[in-house]
């Protein structure tokens, strides 16, 4: 989720939609009025890139695996470093998850990891019961600035308010991800990738659309532009796992690279 800071004690990391599990629960019978058929959303029909050299920019890849586990990565690309800058102490939230021992592993990327705490994530969820406890990991990291050189964190986790049974889809079987998204002004370029098991099958895409979708070993990608948003947004899929078996790792920088 949110990102970075001078350093410890100087305020949390920003907010952003990836820490909102937005009617995760109780929501999903807005999808039942909105299903389409599963060829209008094919990742086979690319749609145009946004690969631009702008910084700073962020992506954010959610990769959602057939046996209820959810892979997170996230990208932050600062500004170019001026010469000489030193080692600056950042800040990154991972997902929300019910407890730390959902977490399955967490690592670190563009630095060593200095500490990390569990902190209440309440506040960043607006799904139903509305009291519903989940938490999240605030890693800080050690950071070099290098030109081109993202820092991040890399998150699988079990058992998150990110997917859920979809009780209002006509197919038994069907998962219902959502993921809260809104303004913000501190990134020139905000992306978003959602990864799919290769073969799912799309049932409804209701709210925010993809601008392109291509498939990358074994996974559906599908890309979000969260960039200028003025108004609170979901990105919401409801969908039909095309089996048991988990597709190999997802490489998050090929994901960003085809962004």
């Amino acid at each position: 989720m949110a990102r970075k800071s001078a350093g410890k004690g100087q305020g949390r990391p920003e907010s952003r939609f990836y820490k909102i599990a937005l009617a995760a629960i109780g929501v999903v019978v807005i999808v039942g009025s909105g299903f389409i058929g599963a060829s209008s959303f094919g990742a086979g029909s690319q749609g145009a890139r946004r690969a631009a050299a702008v910084t700073p920019r962020s992506t954010d890849v959610w990769a959602f695996y057939p046996d209820g586990s959810v892979r997170f990565t996230t990208l932050v690309y600062p500004p170019p470093a001026e010469e000489g800058l030193t080692t600056q102490v950042v800040e990154v939230a991972g997902p929300l998850v019910y407890a730390e021992a959902d977490v399955r592993s967490s690592e670190t990327i563009g630095g060593e990891r200095i500490e990390a705490e569990y902190l209440p994530g309440g506040e960043f969820y607006s799904g139903d019961p509305a009291d519903l406890t989940v938490v999240y990991e605030l890693a800080r990291i050690a950071y070099e600035p290098r030109r081109g050189r993202p820092y991040g964190l890399d998150v699988r986790a079990q058992n998150t308010p990110y997917m859920n049974p979809d009780t209002a889809a006509p197919v038994t079987s069907a998962q219902l991800v959502t993921l809260g998204a809104g303004p913000q002004d501190r990134f020139d370029q905000l992306i978003v990738a959602v990864a799919l098991p290769r073969g799912a099958t799309v049932l409804s895409m209701p709210e925010l659309q993809p601008y392109r979708t291509i498939s990358i070993r074994g996974w559906d990608v599908y890309y979000f532009d969260t960039t200028s948003l003025t108004a609170p947004a979901t990105i919401q899929i409801s969908f039909v796992p095309p089996g048991a078996n988990n597709p190999a790792d997802l490489d998050p920088f090929a994901v960003d690279r085809r962004r």
